[in-house]
């Protein structure tokens, strides 16, 4: 059989970087979207640079069309903005083209020339349960599971699972600039009382795109190591 392969958003950094990495080792075929360079060099990757704000979807077909397209996963997202009374337009709208509307062109791509028994996660936040001072971030990563709620019901008749999965915090591109005192306060909200690497939250959905995992889908996978309970 052809070597399955993968479309990751965000895989320049962070866990996007992380999960196209231990798919690879796993043998999978990793078509990677990022608006930065690639940092991999394997002969089984092969990088799209492009801005998410405007999916340039022809070229994603090109890539995936002859390929046993298997799995889709979305986790290039922005945080844009500031409170809802000072927040400007343009920083609501590109945080949304970004975190949720690529989601759903891919998503649209995905439902024409993904194969049968698939897999979709797009990744999410326990903020947009919890809320955050960015309404903007929490709301994108609210429609995240919207939209997984909504296609897993198109994507069934096919046997592909869609899901979505609630990271912990860790430390990446988006928020490797905390302070101390910030991470170790968040740290403290977590079950293990750390922050999460992206190999820890990696791991997981690496385990998702295996076929045995058949019978979830619509479902939120929590890896907030109690984070979400605890603010």
């Amino acid at each position: 059989m052809d070597t399955k392969s993968v479309v990751i958003t965000g895989t320049s950094s962070g866990l996007g970087l992380s999960i196209a990495n231990k798919l690879l080792d796993l043998g999978f075929e990793i078509i990677g979207i990022d608006i930065s360079p690639s940092t991999i060099t394997h002969k089984k990757y092969y990088h799209l640079q492009m801005d998410l704000v405007m999916v340039e979807i022809d070229k994603i077909v090109n890539c995936i069309k002859d390929s046993n397209w298997y799995g889709f996963i979305h986790c290039a997202g922005v945080s844009k903005g500031s409170t809802i009374d000072e927040i400007s337009i343009s920083d609501w709208n590109r945080t949304m083209e970004i975190n949720v509307n690529s989601a759903m062109h891919i998503s649209r791509i995905a439902h024409q020339h993904m194969a049968d028994n698939g897999r979709i996660i797009l990744v999410g936040s326990p903020v947009s349960i919890t809320g955050s001072r960015k309404p903007s971030y929490s709301a994108s990563k609210a429609a995240l599971h919207g939209l997984t709620m909504s296609i897993s019901r198109s994507f069934g008749k096919r046997g592909i699972c869609v899901n979505t999965v609630l990271p912990g915090p860790m430390i990446t591109g988006m928020t490797n600039d905390w302070p101390i005192e910030k991470r170790t306060s968040i740290a403290s909200s977590t079950r293990l009382n750390r922050l999460a690497k992206p190999d820890d939250v990696a791991y997981v959905l690496c385990r998702m795109l295996d076929e045995e995992w058949s019978y979830m889908s619509a479902s939120i996978v929590d890896l907030s190591c109690g984070s979400t309970f605890g603010h």
